[in-house]
């Protein structure tokens, strides 16, 4: 995102990628491990959708403010 702003992505590489489809083995709470790779990384805010967002993401890919509420 850059110092321009906060902006959507998801884990795909690149631009427009869908990164791969997550299953978990049981319903209920999850753990997720995020391991940062480069120093200064921020994580602002994580969606899991079941499809609603499974290939469009919820707001702009740069200088957005959504905030998804529960």
């Amino acid at each position: 995102c850059g110092i321009a702003g906060w902006g959507w992505q998801d884990n795909g590489w690149g631009v427009n990628v869908v990164g791969p489809a997550i299953y978990f083995a049981q319903s209920g709470p999850q753990t997720i491990r995020v391991q940062v790779k480069e120093d200064g990384f921020s994580i602002d805010e994580v969606v899991l959708s079941a499809d609603r967002y499974a290939t469009v993401s919820p707001g702009a890919l740069k200088n957005d403010t959504t905030i998804l509420v529960r």
